[in-house]
């Protein structure tokens, strides 16, 4: 799936972890988000 986004474009980050690590570590999970989107602008309305 990840291959599948990076294919298209999309910005792609991976956490070592398993299914729902959101719920086991969601600070790490939070960084990477926070991160990986750091450089993105929203639209022009």
């Amino acid at each position: 799936m990840a291959r599948q986004a990076r294919e298209r474009g999309w910005d792609v980050d991976q956490v070592p972890g398993r299914h729902l690590h959101q719920l086991v570590d969601p600070d790490t999970v939070t960084r990477h988000i926070l991160a990986m989107t750091a450089g993105w602008s929203r639209p022009a309305d």
